[in-house]
């Protein structure tokens, strides 16, 4: 599936149209605004028990898939989502770090070895925290899920956090497991959707923050109070106080209560304004 590429990834794709392994080449003339409608439209079209989302220039091991099915089938459960160990790579496939480490602050770090769970425990416990199935082509989950997960407008709106989101519907109720093998390369460039240096980007970030946050409260009823602090850290030091009741601010749906409760909480952790201050010009 190509999204409208300015490269040569049409002519590419095209050398493969032919394969017997290819069911669909589908391009489009123009770029559907969001990753997540490119996965609503690979997922009505895929057929097999489980789906893969081989995402953009990301790679992978050449045994992922049969790594992969082997943890499924010798589990001896039901999974609804297995993902295994990334590692970041730069745009020129250069080993950056290893994802064990961005659950270093997970105490103790259950991702050092293999693991299965059941997908509530999962959320209540981890997933609540933050994005910690960080790249979808780690990924693969029961086309059956969908059923009781479309991918509706909520997530088509979305650019940033829609993979959380998905990942939190798809094992609720489910079970999830894990691969601590590395068999996944996580790509970045630096003008991507995931580096979040721009305003706009972190705007967008924390919106759509919240609005999984607003689901988990009130779909899972799941206690969220450091990670809501958190996200109003996020929000409030790259920001001047005169900027916080703008048109902008309200847009983020960030209750006045919740604020209020928050410049308690923050007053209280840095005792003086000029520490705030300080921290905010930063």
């Amino acid at each position: 599936m190509d999204d409208a590429s300015t490269d040569a990834s049409v002519s590419l794709l095209k050398t493969y149209e032919n394969h017997p392994k290819v069911s669909h080449v589908v391009i489009n003339q123009e770029n559907s605004g969001s990753p997540f409608v490119q996965w609503k439209r690979g997922m009505e079209l895929a057929q097999g028990e489980y789906i893969w989302l081989a995402e953009s220039d990301d790679t992978c091991d050449h045994r992922f898939l049969d790594v992969m099915m082997r943890f499924i089938a010798e589990s001896n459960e039901p999974l609804d989502l297995v993902y295994c160990q990334s590692v970041d790579i730069d745009q020129h496939g250069i080993e950056q770090a290893n994802r064990i480490e961005y659950t270093s602050n997970f105490q103790p770090n259950i991702w050092k070895d293999d693991f299965t769970m059941a997908g509530n425990t999962f959320i209540q416990q981890y997933l609540k925290v933050k994005c910690i199935i960080p790249n979808a082509s780690a990924v693969l989950f029961k086309r059956s899920a969908l059923e009781s997960n479309p991918l509706d407008a909520d997530h088509l709106s979305m650019r940033i956090c829609g993979d959380w989101f998905f990942w939190l519907k798809t094992i609720h109720n489910g079970r999830i497991g894990f691969v601590s093998k590395t068999l996944n390369c996580f790509r970045h460039h630096p003008s991507v959707t995931r580096n979040h240096s721009q305003f706009s980007k972190l705007y967008s970030r924390c919106f759509e923050e919240k609005k999984i946050r607003d689901y988990l409260h009130k779909k899972y009823e799941v206690n969220q109070d450091e990670e809501m602090n958190v996200l109003y850290h996020k929000w409030f030091v790259r920001n001047q106080f005169s900027n916080l009741f703008t048109r902008q601010f309200y847009t983020v749906k960030l209750k006045q209560t919740s604020i209020i409760k928050y410049l308690r909480t923050y007053l209280k952790t840095h005792k003086t304004k000029d520490k705030i201050l300080k921290k905010i010009k930063k």
